[in-house]
């Protein structure tokens, strides 16, 4: 079943957390045709995603993600970004719930066009109509041009109110600088070496000897 098909990006900026954050992905020719990379969801690995990506560690947003009916609880809106080279390209990116009797055909298709320049596309879910048959979230595709083409994709769900995400530790900018960047760049040297070879080498050569 085809869920709504239009991106609207939510008029206020939610909490959320990445599933996947400038993953590599790859154009393989499936089947049918179409080129893209096919990303499973179901089995617990949407629950490590969320570990990894987004530190997430709250049991019970943990546990929400186990079930479409949780996730639907969970998400307010999906967040997705794209760079590939060709950034005025347009890849598809599918999001699928499966379902309970038909496992593959019966669950809701989110269809959500992203430009693959690196800006987010947003989806409110509110906007979707949901497969009574939904039973899991099941998988996400990113249906490229080009077979072997390569991108980067990052996925971040945002959560409706009352869930707050895990904070982001953010790293520090690196000093170049100072007494304790010297003492770093001192102690990084294991073996000064010895030169004394090259040195007898460049002075024969100098003096016009056989080298």
């Amino acid at each position: 079943m085809n869920g709504h098909k239009a991106p609207k990006d939510p008029t206020v900026k939610r909490q959320g957390f990445y599933v996947m954050f400038e993953k590599e992905i790859e154009a393989t020719k499936r089947e049918n045709g179409i080129v893209s990379q096919e990303i499973y969801l179901n089995d617990g690995r949407l629950i490590s995603m969320a570990k990894i990506a987004g530190n997430v560690t709250d049991e019970e947003i943990l546990a929400l993600l186990k079930s479409a009916k949780g996730f639907r609880k969970l998400v307010h809106s999906i967040g997705i970004s794209v760079r590939a080279k060709n950034h005025e390209e347009t890849i598809e990116a599918v999001f699928q719930m499966y379902g309970k009797k038909d496992q593959y055909g019966g669950g809701t298709l989110i269809h959500m066009p992203v430009i693959a320049n690196g800006a987010e596309t947003i989806l409110n879910l509110d906007d979707i109509t949901w497969s009574e048959d939904d039973d899991i979230p099941g998988k996400l595709s990113f249906d490229l041009v080009t077979e072997g083409e390569l991108a980067k994709a990052s996925v971040k769900l945002y959560l409706h109110d009352g869930y707050k995400a895990p904070e982001v530790p953010q790293e520090k900018p690196a000093v170049l600088e100072g007494a304790a960047y010297e003492e770093m760049i001192a102690k990084s040297f294991l073996y000064k070496g010895d030169a004394s070879r090259i040195k007898n080498v460049i002075r024969k050569a100098r003096e016009g000897k056989e080298v």
